[in-house]
C-alpha cells in the first residue's frame, strides 16, 4: 500500500486504490512524490553456504529495476556510475549520494527484514547465527549503510516490517534512527479485524447470498478462536486475527459447511518457524533437541489459560530463555505482518484493513 501511494510511477493507480477513502478524498502532498527502492528478505535463495552472493544479487536486481523504471531521473551514464561499485553497500552509497545532490526523494521499503536471520537461526542453530549478524557481517553492514545514507540525506523516508524482535536487537544494533511503532495504541486496530468489522464482513457476504448461517452464532464461534488481541496496554479495542478470519471465510464462503480445522494451515508453518524458542540447540545429524526452560513455561502457559507479562519488543538472542522476551515473542510471533520501525512518520496509517466489498479506512496521523 505504501509502495501504491508513494511511488512516483503509480500516480495512474491512486484513484482506482484510494478513491472513496479518507486519504484519496485528502491527498497528502507526498503522493506519488518518491523514488521507491523496495526489498522483500523472503524472495530470494537463503542457503547458508551462498546466502552473502544471493543476498547481493538479490539486492542488486531490485536497485537496478529501480533505476531503470526512474530512466527519466537516471539516465545511463549515472546508472552506470551507481552500479558500478563490487558491493551492494557502495551502489548503495552512490545511489545515496546522487539522490541528495539531486534532491530525489527516496523511500526505502523492506519487508520481512528478519526472514532470513530466523531462517538460519530455525535449521542451523545458533552458532551459524551469531555468525550471519556479528559485527563485520554483510547483513549488519546493510542495516549500517541505510543509517549512513539517511543521516546524509540520501534516504527521506524509510518503513521495514518483520516478525522477531531478537533480530531486531542482533542484526540492527547501532540502527538507532528508527521508531518502533508495533506496540503504539494508535496502530492497534491497524494489525487486526474489529468485531464491527468482522461482523460487516459477515454481513456482507449474507446479503450477496454467499453465507447462510447464523451470523450471531458464527461469531461466538469467531471469537472464541481468533479474539483477544491486544497490542498495546492502553488500547481500549481487542482485535481479531486478520489471516485466521480470512481463512475462515474462505473455508465458509459460499454457503459452505463451516471447516473442520480452525487453524490455517499456512499459520502452522510460520509457528514452526519459532522452533528455535523451545530450544536450545538442534542437533543435525540425530535430528534431536534440547528443550530449554521455555518448554514448562509455555506448558504452564496452556494450563492456566494465560499468563501476565511485561512485553519487551527488542531483546538479544541470549536473552530469550527470560520469562518475560520468551512470552513477549510468543505474542509478537502471532502478528501476521508488524511495522518494526520508520525512519520518518508516514502520512497516513490504515486502520483496519477491509477486503472484498470492505473499503479500507484510512485516518491521518497528527
Amino acid at each position: 500500500m505504501l509502495d501504491n501511494y508513494y511511488d512516483r510511477n503509480k500516480a495512474y493507480k491512486l484513484e482506482t486504490l484510494f478513491g472513496g477513502t479518507d486519504i484519496g478524498r485528502n491527498p497528502t502532498p507526498n503522493r506519488n512524490r518518491h523514488v521507491v527502492l523496495r526489498f522483500n528478505f523472503s524472495a530470494f535463495n537463503n542457503k547458508f553456504e551462498t546466502l552473502e552472493e544471493h543476498f547481493e544479487n538479490y539486492c542488486l536486481s531490485q536497485l537496478r529495476w529501480t533505476l531503470e523504471c526512474n530512466s527519466d531521473l537516471f539516465p545511463e551514464t549515472m546508472r552506470n556510475r551507481i552500479l558500478a561499485p563490487p558491493t551492494i553497500h557502495g551502489k548503495l552509497n552512490e545511489l545515496f549520494v546522487h539522490v541528495r545532490d539531486l534532491d530525489i526523494p527516496l523511500y526505502v521499503l523492506i519487508d520481512e527484514y528478519d526472514n532470513v536471520a530466523n531462517t538460519i537461526l530455525t535449521r542451523h542453530g545458533e552458532q551459524a547465527y551469531q555468525f550471519f549478524i556479528h559485527d563485520e557481517g554483510f547483513y549488519r553492514s546493510f542495516f549500517a549503510t541505510l543509517k549512513a545514507g539517511s543521516e546524509a540525506g540520501g534516504i527521506e523516508r524509510l518503513f521495514v516490517t518483520g516478525v522477531s524482535p531478537i533480530t531486531m536487537d542482533d542484526a540492527t544494533s547501532g540502527f538507532n534512527i528508527g521508531a518502533n511503532i508495533s506496540l503504539r495504541p494508535d496502530f492497534n486496530e491497524m494489525l487486526g479485524f474489529t468485531e464491527a468489522e468482522v461482523r460487516g464482513l459477515l454481513e456482507t457476504y449474507r446479503d450477496h447470498g454467499a453465507f447462510d448461517r447464523d451470523i450471531d452464532a458464527t461469531l461466538e464461534l469467531i471469537r472464541e478462536w481468533y479474539d483477544g488481541y491486544r497490542f498495546a496496554r492502553q488500547a481500549g479495542t481487542r482485535v481479531y486475527n486478520t489471516v485466521m478470519v480470512l481463512y475462515f471465510l474462505s473455508e465458509s464462503i459460499p454457503n459452505k459447511p463451516l471447516p473442520d480445522e480452525l487453524i490455517d494451515h499456512n499459520a502452522r508453518i510460520d509457528y514452526g518457524k519459532l522452533r528455535h524458542l523451545l530450544v536450545v540447540n538442534r542437533q543435525t545429524a540425530a535430528r534431536q533437541a534440547d528443550l530449554n526452560g521455555n518448554f514448562d513455561m509455555l506448558h504452564d502457559v496452556i494450563a492456566d489459560g494465560g499468563a501476565k507479562t511485561r512485553i519487551n519488543v527488542s531483546f538479544p538472542l541470549e536473552r530469550l530463555a527470560e520469562r518475560d522476551n520468551f512470552l513477549s515473542l510468543e505474542l509478537l510471533a502471532k502478528l501476521p505482518a508488524r511495522p518494526v520501525f520508520c525512519l520518518l512518520e508516514a502520512d497516513f496509517v490504515v486502520e483496519g484493513l477491509g477486503f472484498g466489498a470492505t473499503p479500507w479506512s484510512v485516518v491521518f496521523l497528527q
